[in-house]
């Protein structure tokens, strides 16, 4: 058979030079898909013996475990919540605001096109069908883990793999999320595992390769394309697989091989895929880089440590550690935990030395160069995103979450490393589940403590904590957002509150002799509301929906779920809700016969507006954020001579005095003028050459930075004009 030369590679090193510096050994490629079936032995005997059978065993026990948790309302918490809010607006409001957020809107989209079928046939979707896909993500990855592993390290310890992988306690953790994590971890590893089975393969050092080494190629990069589109943090992890690639074909020292050209294509193929969201990436990272997150672990070398030792064996359980980071502390034994983690290195650790140092039989170099490979990638993009945090680059290092992007490559080294000890200690390879037994201990019991605690922020923990500030059993309860009744319905009609939940939109038929009514608002991320929520959040919040009004933030320091009681709410403020012009608060003063109107919750992010905020006297305003905006109306308007009214606010730009400049885009005549600070009303006339449809005012204004100028301010946003309306009407 021949002997091909390989080397372990290591990502941790980036540079192409360093590549010489690496030891070289000896591996068998696999020749074709005969090696990849059971030895005759293994083919003749029964089913139920086969590691084939042990995998459908795994199936039928975890697939309804995992369909139970994921309709657990206990466990709908903040980020999958700001999910269902995204994936009920529409495409084009959904990249507006995932363009300001920190992840690219691949995701919310496949969710979108995901449930629309079953809303087109009357099933309005909840927690299951919501969390579904990565449910079925989570299935895929175990059979690909396991058709994967047959060929790489055999088809008993791939079926170890396989169970160390999917009953890992981050991959049931994230799996049952309505978050990127379940799709991007299985797409992840899928590069991976693809990259790894490319290396080995016989026909990748051919020059034309095959249909099949073409066929991995065109996978390899399609769930990288994905993975990129559904979360930013891929971005490092692919950089990692990039890095793998590039130090693999420059050993071969044979860059006419497919695994160099088929893997260059398959790369620039995935950087053109993501290339359309370039432009936005610069928008991803701020919001990265200036968001606050106090929730999140600092990228200390301790937390570095920590994440190998104790997240990634018990997964996203942090409540009792006394350097983790702030929060609920839960009681529980965490330096027994720690104990029964740190057992999940050093039993592998301890099998390897002696593997290394006192041999006993011959092992096949693949499992170590496996082995290395997975362990290294884990390493290696753990490392990129905490250096990236450690030096200010953007806040992309949280010990217990992000690093689970490269899961995969991690539990699937683990096994390969064990397997290669065991066969080199001449163990029986059944030896190899005892090696991992404290893995997959510590995923049992990272799973029982994660199920113990996982109410402890969220809604139904809310709702616990402070039961003398709930409304009385059986009361009607509107609820904002009205999609989300589906979502959190368990938790409020028990037997315990039993409430009638009515959508908030009932609101406005509120009966003439009722004297309060109760509003849950169940989505704590304003900039995601409606502009219709986001007018009446704003007005509970601020107690101007009635005379005598109380609200509540459960809990105070960061609110989960927000009630507000409203006694002899102001009948106007209702007509309006009826007449759906809620939005039309403090806006007496537009005539009747404007001809077009320019209104906050019309503009857009994507031309240089901020969020949509409300002012103290009702009414809705929204920052400008760019050095130039385009301020839309919402008519067309024939040619001729017209009046424009701007009313805004001029914010105290520290350039001062600031000019506002105005030009309707396609025609030559403008307007500068010098603005003092406070509210004003501009009054300018423009003539329009040709027919506009609907008109673009581009405003040209200074843009401040409040954190550069206003010592501890962390307000993230650029700002500049700030506009309350404006109008068109004729000139004569």
């Amino acid at each position: 058979m021949q002997v091909t030369r390989f080397f372990v590679p290591f990502p941790l090193v980036a540079l192409h030079r360093l590549s010489p510096l690496f030891p070289t050994i000896r591996i068998t490629p696999l020749r074709d898909d005969s090696q990849v079936l059971l030895s005759e032995s293994e083919s003749t005997a029964p089913f139920y013996r086969r590691p084939e059978a042990g995998l459908v065993l795994f199936f039928l026990l975890t697939v309804p475990y995992l369909l139970w948790r994921a309709s657990l309302v206990e466990s709908f918490w903040v980020d999958e919540i700001y999910t269902v809010t995204l994936i009920n607006h529409s495409f084009a409001k959904a990249l507006e605001l995932t363009t300001f957020d920190a992840h690219p809107p691949g995701y919310y989209y496949f969710l979108k096109v995901w449930l629309k079928p079953f809303r087109l046939i009357g099933i309005e979707p909840g927690l299951v069908l919501t969390r579904m896909p990565g449910i079925i993500a989570w299935v895929l990855m175990g059979t690909g883990a396991f058709v994967g592993a047959r060929r790489l390290i055999g088809p008993g310890a791939g079926l170890v793999a396989t169970i160390a992988l999917c009953f890992s306690a981050n991959a049931v953790q994230m799996g049952t999320e309505a978050r990127q994590y379940s799709i991007v971890i299985p797409t992840m590893f899928a590069c991976w595992l693809l990259l790894m089975l490319l290396q080995f393969d016989e026909d990748s050092a051919r020059p034309g390769g095959s249909l099949r080494t073409r066929r991995l190629w065109f996978a390899y990069a399609f769930f990288g394309g994905i993975s990129l589109w559904f979360q930013l943090l891929t971005g490092p992890m692919m950089t990692v697989l990039g890095t793998t690639w590039l130090l693999l074909a420059a050993r071969r020292r044979n860059w006419r091989s497919s695994f160099a050209r088929q893997g260059f294509w398959a790369h620039l193929a995935i950087a053109l895929l993501i290339s359309p969201w370039l432009g936005s990436l610069q928008h991803n990272i701020a919001h990265l880089h200036f968001i606050p997150r106090p929730w999140q672990t600092p990228a200390t070398g301790l937390n570095f440590l920590t994440t190998f030792a104790y997240w990634i064996p018990l997964g996203n359980i942090d409540f009792g550690l006394p350097w983790g980071p702030p929060g609920v502390r839960i009681w529980y034994p965490w330096n027994l935990l720690l104990g029964a983690s740190l057992l999940t290195l050093l039993v592998p650790g301890r099998l390897l030395v002696q593997a290394w140092l006192r041999p006993r039989a011959a092992a096949e170099n693949r499992l170590l160069s496996v082995g290395i490979c997975g362990v290294g990638a884990m390493v290696a993009y753990t490392f990129l995103i905490w250096w990236f945090d450690r030096w200010g680059v953007a806040r992309t290092f949280h010990g217990k979450r992000y690093p689970m992007v490269a899961l995969g490559p991690w539990a699937f080294g683990m096994v390969a490393l064990g397997a290669w000890a065991v066969e080199r200690l001449a163990w029986r390879p059944r030896r190899l589940w005892a090696v991992m037994a404290p893995w997959l201990f510590c995923s049992l019991l990272g799973q029982i403590v994660f199920y113990t605690v996982m109410a402890n922020g969220n809604i139904t923990w809310a709702r616990d904590m402070f039961p003398y500030w709930m409304p009385e059993k059986g009361a009607t309860v509107y609820v904002m957002p009205t999609e989300f009744i589906p979502y959190v319905e368990r938790a409020f009609t028990g037997e315990e509150h039993d409430y009638n939940l009515r959508p908030i939109e009932d609101l406005a038929l509120l009966p003439e002799d009722a004297e309060e009514a109760h509003v849950f608002d169940v989505s704590p991320v304003l900039p995601a509301y409606r502009d219709r929520d986001i007018v009446l959040f704003s007005l509970f919040l601020s107690k101007k929906f009635s005379d005598d009004q109380g609200g509540f933030a459960l809990p105070t320091d960061y609110p989960i779920l927000y009630y507000f009681l409203l006694r002899e709410p102001h009948r106007d403020l209702l007509e309006r809700m009826r007449s759906q012009k809620i939005a039309m608060l403090a806006r007496d003063e537009i005539p009747e016969y404007h001809v077009a109107l320019a209104v906050p919750e019309h503009q857009s992010m994507l031309r240089g507006w901020s969020v949509l905020e409300l002012g103290g006297d009702k009414s809705i305003m929204r920052w400008g954020g760019a050095p130039r905006i385009s301020l839309r109306f919402d008519e067309a308007v024939d040619p001729g001579r017209y009046r424009l009214h701007f009313v805004g606010y001029e914010s105290g730009n520290p350039v001062n005095p600031a000019s506002i400049r105005l030009q309707f885009r396609g025609e030559p005549e403008s307007r500068t003028i010098v603005q003092p600070k406070g509210g004003f009303h501009i009054v300018e006339e423009f003539t329009l050459s040709r027919r506009h449809d609907p008109p673009i005012l581009l405003i040209d204004h200074p843009v401040w930075k409040p954190r550069d100028f206003i010592p501890g301010a962390l307000d993230p946003r650029d700002l500049s004009v700030l506009l309350n309306y404006a109008w068109l009407e004729p000139a004569e």
